[in-house]
């Protein structure tokens, strides 16, 4: 009977990652996964926190199925980074609270007026219409995540450690805000953060995530609210930097960096104010200089993660569509020369940073201020993406055959979608939906379901898991429906 069960369950878990190509875990706590850090398929940690100014941190020994809570300070207010060292030792920053109170009325309506770019970076710190007195935060578990210990006493004038990156166990960098607007800066630790230097940059400016190349070559990124987004260079360990601003027109805030190998970075930023514009830029020689790759329309980019040794960087993004989440992964496997991207189908949840074990297996955190956190996984990287391969704006749907049919193993699917379907229908909410089904009419995955600009797009099917035989592939949109045959033929 055990056997039996077993059995079911494999087949039902089959069927969830071939449907939705990413599984939801939950995490026993309301609120959101900021900080995400696998070592390998089986073991990682999961910072974030309640919107009560609480932290909560967990680990996993068997890839996410169940979620032990750590022991960590109780004076920690949000963890907003963390980061393996080794297979033992791990860093994580964020802040701690000193006193905590709600905020008067008359303060949190002007929370909610304050521009979406600066309120964001308030809300994923814990900030939401409460407020509190806090400084800087930095903890340390040399078992794998079970236990951390305060390593550092930073003063009143040191606010969040925004984001960190070691290079070894001693030699780390942090990007850090001061405790009030607008005046943030680096520190720099070459002990394991048992002490910090400090480097001031300039006031009035929004620091984010920072990224070291090696020991004297270093970026940060951010904002100002007069003049846009900011990038900082560093070639002398921090002392020093230069800086690289983008028109607030075009680009009001540089969200994330990450650089490939010694030359080729790359750096997301968001469209100009009010513009839910996701902007890629890519350097070829160490941040020199910046150029546009490519933007997605309806995202605003969240965080930038890349796999050691490979082209590969995935980025997270969501669009809020009138008080529901949609979330996107965008993926490059050459480097940032092209992009495709995907809907991500989990319900009321904002999805924030991503860990990638390997080129298949990713984990994203993820939640909602109102019910429980959460950690994605995917085993077959990220699932099936889309790439618009034309801006040219069709006059009619069109289905094109794939090619090659017959195919073994893999495919390609090409559809046009025009500027005049209908916001509801079979599609969806104005979504787009291209399905796979086998010869009985059972459907075998979902390859597209979202909304879509006007366009040419093309998907890539796999069918590396299925037996040869005769399948359909439908496209959906309003009271559009088109199906077409192909043959897998192994």
């Amino acid at each position: 009977m055990k056997k039996i069960i077993l059995t079911l369950l494999i087949i039902h878990c089959s069927l969830i990652i071939g449907k939705c190509q990413w599984i939801t875990q939950s995490l026993p706590f309301n609120g959101v996964v900021y900080g995400i850090a696998f070592r390998d398929i089986n073991n990682g940690v999961a910072c974030g926190h309640t919107f009560g100014f609480s932290e909560m941190m967990y680990y996993t020994t068997n890839s996410g199925t169940g979620w032990i809570l750590a022991s960590y300070p109780a004076s920690i207010r949000a963890l907003t980074t963390v980061q393996y060292i080794n297979p033992t030792t791990l860093y994580a920053g964020g802040a701690e609270n000193i006193t905590k109170y709600i905020l008067n009325k008359e303060y949190s309506n002007d929370f909610e007026k304050l521009p979406s770019g600066i309120k964001n970076w308030y809300i994923q710190m814990g900030i939401n219409g409460l407020s509190a007195t806090y400084k800087g935060a930095f903890i340390k578990s040399t078992n794998s995540g079970l236990n951390w210990i305060k390593v550092y006493n930073f003063d009143t004038s040191s606010g969040y450690l925004l984001d960190i990156h070691f290079l070894n166990e001693n030699t780390g960098y942090a990007s850090a805000d001061s405790g009030s607007i607008g005046n943030s800066r680096i520190l720099k630790t070459s002990n394991g953060g048992i002490d910090w230097q400090k480097y001031y940059l300039e006031s009035g400016i929004y620091l984010g995530n920072i990224f070291f190349i090696d020991v004297n070559t270093g970026f940060t990124c951010g904002f100002s609210p007069s003049t846009g987004g900011l990038i900082f260079k560093t070639t002398n360990g921090g002392i020093n930097w230069s800086k690289k601003t983008f028109p607030m027109a075009s680009v009001s805030e540089i969200k994330d960096i990450c650089f490939l190998n010694s030359t080729t970075g790359i750096v997301i930023g968001q469209g100009g104010v009010s513009n839910p514009l996701l902007k890629i830029f890519r350097s070829t020689n160490t941040g020199t200089t910046w150029d546009s790759v490519t933007s997605f329309g309806n995202i605003l980019p969240e965080y930038i993660n890349y796999l050691n040794g490979t082209g590969t960087a995935v980025i997270t993004g969501y669009f809020d569509s009138s008080g529901t989440y949609l979330n996107y992964v965008i993926k490059t496997t050459d480097y940032g020369n092209t992009w495709v991207r995907k809907k991500v189908n989990v319900t009321n949840k904002l999805i924030i940073k991503s860990s990638l074990v390997d080129q298949s297996n990713w984990f994203i955190g993820g939640g909602d201020v109102s019910s429980s956190a959460v950690v994605l996984k995917s085993t077959n990287s990220g699932g099936t993406f889309i790439k618009q391969i034309s801006n040219i704006i069709p006059d009619r749907f069109y289905l094109h055959q794939n090619y090659p049919n017959p195919f073994n193993p893999v495919t390609k699917i090409k559809f046009e979608i025009p500027p005049f379907y209908p916001p509801l229908g079979k599609g969806g909410n104005g979504g787009v939906s291209l399905k796979i089904f086998d010869i009985l009419g059972k459907e075998i995955q979902e390859l597209v379901n979202e909304p879509l600009s006007p366009g040419t797009y093309e998907v890539t099917f796999d069918g590396s898991n299925l037996p040869s035989g005769i399948y359909f592939y439908q496209l959906q949109c309003g009271d559009f429906v088109e199906t077409k045959k192909l043959v897998l033929l192994k």
